[in-house]
């Protein structure tokens, strides 16, 4: 026998160790959410054996979704998959805008909003990102405890996070390497999730004052640019009568 076949061999094993591993996982991640479902009163969808299993529902009155996903790197090649766990909080926001942690910037810079801030908590990491389309609105949504809860949430091992808010859209992301594949793993997360919506959601009253914000700052935008028309015009009699 030659090296060759050694090494041959021990390719051959170690692909075998690591897709035993991978099916091992999966199967447990399939008992584990099935077991979830059942007890929270989830929908359970397992497409296929060898493909990931799929949560859907009601939790806490929220709207709850658990599925894999996929994200492609940087260079365009590869993807890395990952578990996801989407919430829709109650209610709605009266402006758009978004936080993000880690690969999640990149979906939120792709939205493209006007205005990027960085809030006033030391504590918020220079690598995360918060924009807007709306400065004045989003400054006053995000309370010291908002920002805790969401800091909470991303600073979870390996985490991409996101909170987003734009029209009726309003939705809390998380997504992670783990398969989530233990019953108390998969619940304190969902637990933690839904106890931070509950701070993230608007309180009663609180949407009415941040729609007058808005308002305040479109009338204000509307002022400023009727200046500058007007200087414009100014300018052009001057030189005509010159």
């Amino acid at each position: 026998m030659t090296i060759w076949f050694f090494l041959w061999l021990a390719l051959s094993l170690t692909l075998l160790f690591f897709f035993s591993w991978t099916l091992l996982i999966l199967f447990r991640q399939k008992i584990s959410w099935k077991q979830y479902a059942e007890k929270r009163g989830l929908r359970y969808v397992s497409p296929s054996l060898m493909g990931p299993p799929r949560l859907d529902g009601v939790l806490s009155d929220r709207t709850i979704s658990l599925f894999s996903s996929e994200h492609q790197r940087d260079d365009g090649r590869l993807s890395r998959k990952l578990t996801a766990i989407e919430i829709t909080p109650e209610g709605s926001m009266p402006f758009a805008g978004g936080l993000a942690s880690s690969g999640m910037v990149r979906i939120l810079k792709a939205i493209d909003y006007r205005h990027e801030i960085k809030p006033s908590f030391a504590r918020w990491p220079k690598e995360y990102m918060v924009a807007t389309d709306n400065k004045a609105a989003m400054e006053a949504y995000l309370t010291e405890d908002r920002i805790k809860a969401l800091l909470g949430l991303f600073s979870m091992p390996h985490v991409w996070g996101i909170l987003a808010f734009r029209d009726d859209v309003f939705l809390l992301r998380l997504d992670m390497p783990q398969a989530l594949d233990d019953f108390k793993q998969l619940d304190d997360v969902i637990k933690k999730m839904i106890a931070a919506i509950k701070l993230l959601e608007l309180k009663p009253g609180e949407e009415k004052a941040l729609k007058s914000i808005v308002v305040k700052e479109v009338e204000k935008a509307i002022i400023l640019d009727d200046g500058a028309v007007e200087d414009a015009t100014g300018l052009e009699l001057d030189t005509a009568e010159e």
